[in-house]
């Protein structure tokens, strides 16, 4: 451990969780877990298992660890995620089953994997709902976002003026709100080999699905084509056109995140500082 005080808080919650002191003794080897989570692969007698403690910041920026235990019992019912063993929401600590990912073969903009994509995503947003699960709207997200953030500069107010006529027709046209993630890219789709699976839903919600396929579509930028692509995987239902001003909409929210997430970590926020500075340019080129 080394004196790490982030494992030694994962333990202690471990301890005191009626199904946790077997685990909370196991060997722990830390992995990749993001801007503000800290994760760990712990090795049981019962084979691994993925762990992790959730950063406060998290939670100022949109997640809900609550509604993610709920996400995830009914996506890995479906084998859409993996299935959650233990968790102490209000604390940020998840435990799942560890899934072998393999790194994907095709690169995320290549034919074979948007049709994969756009499948996973159909067949999340097929799912039941149940409760537990909180209802999620960017346009509301974007709202709390921008609160976060002084509102001086002249781009911010245009951004913000076009912002809310896109978001206005985006919700005058939207159908059932259904299960999404909301943080759709490659680091969070892992594949066994078999299937693709979801990880990491604490910013999900019931909501449009249009932001989880327009989310994807933004990470990797993708063309006409791509998104064509993306669309032959995901079937019917959803617009070209909503598509795009959904694409727009979900870069608006993301610039927002980045922006408030690197204020929030302060000498630790260059990628966000980055990424915003990024998806600013590429706003003010879209509006």
């Amino acid at each position: 451990m080394d004196g790490d005080p982030h494992e030694a808080r994962v333990r202690a919650l471990l301890r005191a969780h009626p199904d946790g002191p077997q685990l909370a003794e196991a060997p722990f080897v830390a992995v990749g877990g993001g801007a503000f989570n800290r994760c760990w692969r712990a090795d049981t007698a019962e084979g691994p298992r993925f762990v992790r403690l959730a950063g406060e910041e998290a939670r100022r920026l949109g997640a809900d660890w609550d509604s993610e235990l709920a996400l995830l019992r009914i996506a890995s019912g479906s084998r859409l995620a993996p299935a959650p063993l233990l968790a102490v929401p209000g604390a940020g600590l998840l435990v799942t089953e560890y899934i072998q990912h393999r790194a994907p073969v095709e690169a995320a903009a290549k034919p074979a994997r948007l049709r994969r994509v756009g499948a996973l995503l159909r067949a999340v947003h097929g799912l039941s709902s149940a409760g537990g699960i909180r209802l999620l709207d960017f346009a509301t997200q974007a709202g709390k976002l921008e609160a976060e953030l002084h509102r001086d500069a002249a781009l911010d107010a245009r951004l913000r003026t076009r912002a809310a006529r896109v978001f206005a027709r985006l919700h005058a046209d939207r159908g059932d709100a259904v299960p999404c993630h909301n943080d759709v890219h490659d680091a969070n789709v892992l594949d066994d080999g078999r299937r693709l699976r979801l990880v990491d839903w604490e910013y999900g919600g019931l909501g449009d699905p249009v932001f989880d396929v327009a989310g994807f579509a933004s990470h990797y930028a993708l063309d006409d084509e791509g998104i064509g692509l993306l669309l032959d995987g995901y079937g019917s239902g959803l617009d070209r056109a909503r598509l795009r001003e959904g694409c727009w909409g979900y870069d608006y929210v993301q610039w927002l995140w980045h922006r408030v997430a690197a204020r929030v970590a302060g000498a630790r926020g260059a990628e966000s500082r980055a990424a915003a500075e990024t998806l600013g340019v590429r706003l003010a080129d879209g509006d």
